[in-house]
């Protein structure tokens, strides 16, 4: 019951193809309403003259009112057979007069004697009814034919004979048509049914693509769509798993150093001792809050959330990154260098950016000696603003440049202390900004040149003007 009161598609179509029968019986109907009245009309203004002069003559030949009455009720009665042969309406109304107005026939219930609003080309009233006057005079009689007025005339015409046959015809045409739509909804919409039936069925881990053939094409695009996003939470599971993962291994190591060191500074004898096992405590702890808050980032990045787009000044933002920087940088001689324009505006997520900027400055300071160089470049073409950060440091080699961008991934050899994850996070926040990132050698030769170009999307944001 509820499948048919409802909205569905199945008598959505019904109801549309009951209404294009409704609007085909309508122009259909007034097109014949028009051909109708227009050929009839003609006919009868010519063929009503013709037929007034033909029956004077005849009635010319009698000598008799008896026998012009006879042969006028004879006439009258093969019109009356005809229309009725033909399914029309009365028509053709005989009335015969002598020449001093004495009515000798008259097939309508007319007076003795002849109205006087009775005259050729007239319109003439009787009993609620108009009719349209034929006259002929011979030399013994008036003749008039009184036909009903044309609107009227052919109004019943229409409803006698054309409308009740274009309606005996609709009412066959409708079931006919009705019953193979109707067939081909149902076995169209099969299909959804299977549809549903298998994802219903299906287990709920279970986000493999959909092996339905769909023979009818409309359909395709939604197995394809439901496989695009069966693919896509397959996908998002899996990295879920895989921070879980990764986070649970990665906070293995400086969870056992807290507890270790914790342990430790419980049974230390000595100050030293006791000073020793806090300061492990204090590093493992730093250690763990940098990679959680480097997993949050991650995780953020990695996330479908799209950031707070908005626009914001490049060159003023790197300037505050930096600010707090200057400190750590002289205190180990180390020149940080920033060449910018003063303004450079970009469409983007300030979060990402920030990541971007940190993670690689802060990679740069700790990687790099006393007395080394980070220089950052700013520039902007053609709609992309342009990040390079360069240093002179140890550099990374040819064969773990492709692998330095993995997560948790450190160089073999590297004394100094990390999560694996800051690469990682810039790759991700260049990713979501739509942007590339290349590592190439950097200050003479030696140490690193990250460059990160990125699209300034505002010219999208701009609508057109005509």
């Amino acid at each position: 019951m509820k499948r048919w009161f409802g909205p569905t598609l199945a008598r959505r179509i019904l109801v549309a193809a009951l209404l294009a029968f409704v609007l085909s019986f309508l122009v259909i109907t007034l097109f014949n309403f028009y051909q109708v009245f227009r050929d009839q009309d003609g006919e009868l203004d010519i063929n009503r003259k013709a037929f007034v002069e033909s029956l004077s003559q005849a009635l010319s030949g009698y000598s008799t009112d008896d026998q012009v009455r006879a042969a006028a009720e004879g006439v009258q009665r093969m019109i009356e057979a005809q229309m009725q042969q033909a399914h029309r309406p009365s028509s053709g109304h005989i009335q015969v007069w002598t020449q001093d107005g004495r009515q000798i026939y008259a097939s309508l219930d007319l007076p003795e004697q002849r109205p006087p609003g009775l005259s050729s080309a007239a319109n003439f009233e009787w009993k609620g009814q108009s009719y349209t006057v034929t006259s002929v005079v011979s030399s013994r009689y008036r003749i008039d034919i009184l036909d009903p007025m044309p609107l009227q005339y052919f109004y019943k015409l229409f409803l006698q004979n054309v409308l009740g046959d274009l309606l005996l015809k609709m009412a066959i045409a409708f079931p006919l048509v009705l019953i193979p739509i109707w067939l081909a909804i149902h076995t169209g919409l099969r299909p959804l049914d299977t549809l549903s039936e298998t994802l219903r069925q299906r287990p709920i881990d279970d986000l493999t693509p959909l092996a339905l053939e769909m023979r009818y094409e409309e359909l395709q695009p939604v197995i394809r769509a439901i496989n695009e996003l069966m693919e896509r939470l397959r996908r998002k599971i899996q990295q879920e798993q895989s921070f879980v993962h990764d986070a649970a291994h990665e906070l293995q190591t400086p969870l056992a150093v807290i507890a270790n060191q914790t342990h430790v500074l419980a049974s230390a004898v000595t100050p030293d001792e006791r000073m020793e096992a806090h300061q492990n405590v204090e590093h493992a702890i730093e250690r763990t809050g940098h990679l959680v808050r480097q997993m949050v980032v991650l995780f953020r990045l990695d996330s479908d959330y799209s950031g707070d787009w908005k626009t914001f000044d490049v060159a003023a933002t790197v300037r505050e990154l930096l600010s707090p920087l200057v400190s750590v940088a002289l205190t180990r001689s180390i020149e940080l260098m920033l060449k910018s324009p003063d303004n450079v505006p970009l469409h983007g997520d300030p979060g990402a950016f920030h990541s971007i900027v940190g993670n690689l400055v802060d990679n740069g300071l700790r990687y790099i000696g006393e007395g080394g160089r980070i220089h950052i470049e700013i520039g902007s073409n053609n709609g992309f603003v342009t990040l390079r950060v360069i240093d002179d440091g140890p550099g990374i080699s040819e064969e773990d440049r492709e692998r330095v961008f993995d997560r948790y991934f450190r160089v073999a050899g590297s004394r100094v202390s990390g999560s694996g994850l800051g690469l990682a996070i810039v790759k991700q926040a260049v990713i979501r900004m739509k942007g590339t990132i290349t590592l190439e050698n950097g200050l003479e030769g030696k140490g690193c040149t990250f460059e990160v170009t990125l699209p300034d999307l505002r010219p999208m944001l701009i609508a057109p003007r005509n």
